[in-house]
């Protein structure tokens, strides 16, 4: 079964809560390995390994103001902020993937990103915004409720107890 760009959806948290990020033209989530390459004399080819990663999703929306989750994001383009100040934390969700035995608890994550804006502007008509989400820490697993078909979620770290 294929997995599709819709079973994984981005919440922007604002005011305590994951708002799905929604009118996204464009979303492609990159690694950005650091990796090591060791070459030794009994060998005519390099060994290599991954040392680490540097997490990013690479965005374009159309900007929309009823859309809660962008207001964080455009608010860091339109006043230009810097440092601590241009960080969302953001919730991945995979839709799909319930948790046995916890029905209506769905397997997610949670980190912070930076956002990097690029863009905006572009053709007459909606505003459109370009730019990156670049990880700001570890990801902490846990799992998500929604009460309204995903439009919100609650995020809660670590396994669902009864």
């Amino acid at each position: 079964m294929q997995i599709l760009q819709s079973d994984r959806v981005l919440f922007i948290e604002v005011e305590g809560k994951g708002h799905r990020f929604q009118k996204m033209t464009n979303k492609e989530q990159g690694l950005n390995p650091a990796d090591e390459e060791y070459s030794y004399v009994d060998q005519e080819t390099t060994d290599t390994e991954v040392q680490g990663y540097t997490p990013e999703i690479s965005y374009d929306f159309n900007g929309d103001d009823e859309v809660k989750a962008q207001e964080p994001i455009i608010n860091i383009y339109e006043n230009e902020l810097l440092g601590d100040k241009a960080v969302v934390t953001g919730i991945e969700v995979f839709t799909k993937k319930t948790l046995v035995g916890y029905e209506g608890n769905y397997k997610a994550y949670r980190r912070q990103f930076t956002v990097v804006p690029d863009t905006f502007g572009g053709a007459p008509g909606v505003m459109v915004y370009s730019g990156s989400l670049k990880a700001k820490g570890n990801k902490e697993w846990g799992y998500v409720t929604t009460e309204d078909n995903f439009q919100t979620v609650t995020f809660t770290e670590g396994e669902p107890t009864e």
